[in-house]
């Protein structure tokens, strides 16, 4: 797992992490910390390169 707090300030960001296991899926705000009205749209499936 990996959790840290990045800025996010346009509506298309990219983050490089490197991690020990390749993840399934990655979201934003896991813990619902903040208000939203689509928390669904959260988490996306992970593109591999």
């Amino acid at each position: 797992l990996y959790f840290k707090k990045h800025k996010i300030t346009g509506e298309k960001t990219q983050l490089v992490l490197t991690v020990k296991e390749p993840p399934a899926k990655v979201g934003i705000d896991p813990f619902y910390k903040l208000v939203d009205r689509a928390p669904d749209d959260n988490v996306k499936s992970v593109e591999m390169r």
